[in-house]
């Protein structure tokens, strides 16, 4: 199982939408996934996915329920271990826990990927997410405060990593290479060792996506023919690329097709 986390230096960056519509993607193409709600204060992949859950990762942290007890089945190829919404897990979070939540994702064997959606990357929880992970991405977005706080997330993350990937989200193609390669340049005047920044892709600011997610559905299939869904598409495939698996087809799309889109977008 491939175990892939998403973190964010800032909140409000679209992070835990952009994990659940990744994780459709991939399930639709066959791969079966488990979406873990790393968030353990504001959990919500539960309410983005539009499920309800009798237990969540509480309950396993307090021994009252293993993993598999709280796993919910979305869809085919889907699944959910939901996350919790209150302060009460970052007040048991101990080191006999880390060992504990490792145990158990490690042992989910019968997945292809486990996608981990985390809250402020400097809690020792997400950390602790991040150190078992095979992939680790990083969403920005191209305000300052937000390039700011992704600047000092990905030079922390380099410390103990040598490949990290980004995600532009709520950008458009100019921001997104600027943003990157802005980035990419601060860090290796700054850091002392070898690295590797990689660039899965970027999403516009996009009103279905908004209006999608408050009626709790998804992008994907909301408007499985917009911009917007071919970019994630793209995102995924870039994705699967960097674990050896074979590119989702993606559909191109002309400047005449995609300005029929935008218009279409609009209405």
């Amino acid at each position: 199982m491939n175990i892939i986390t998403l973190t964010s230096g800032k909140g409000g960056v679209g992070k835990s939408v952009l994990s659940a519509n990744l994780a459709k993607i991939l399930a639709d193409e066959g791969y079966k996934i488990c979406l873990l709600d790393g968030n353990l204060s504001f959990g919500n992949l539960d309410t983005i996915l539009n499920v309800n859950s009798e237990k969540n990762i509480l309950d396993f942290l307090k021994n009252e329920a293993n993993l598999q007890e709280i796993l919910l089945n979305v869809e085919e190829n889907l699944y959910l271990i939901p996350g919790y919404n209150g302060e009460k897990i970052l007040d048991i979070y101990d080191e006999n826990l880390k060992h504990k939540i490792k145990k158990e994702i490690l042992e989910f064997e019968n997945f292809d990927f486990l996608f981990i959606d985390t809250s402020n990357p400097f809690l020792k929880i997400t950390q602790d997410f991040i150190d078992i992970s095979d992939e680790v991405i990083v969403i920005t977005t191209p305000e300052p405060p937000a390039i700011i706080n992704t600047y000092t997330t990905l030079k922390v993350l380099l410390k103990d990593r040598e490949n990290l990937s980004i995600i532009a989200n709520m950008s458009d193609e100019n921001e997104r290479e600027f943003i990157f390669e802005s980035l990419k340049k601060v860090l290796k005047n700054n850091i002392n060792k070898e690295f590797e920044l990689d660039f899965l892709g970027g999403i516009k600011r996009d009103k279905k996506m908004v209006e999608s997610t408050n009626e709790r559905t998804l992008i994907i299939d909301e408007y499985p023919c917009s911009i917007t869904v071919n970019k994630l598409r793209n995102i995924a495939s870039n994705l699967l690329i960097k674990f050896n698996k074979k590119a989702i087809k993606v559909e191109k799309i002309s400047d005449f097709q995609a300005f029929i889109r935008k218009i279409l977008d609009l209405i």
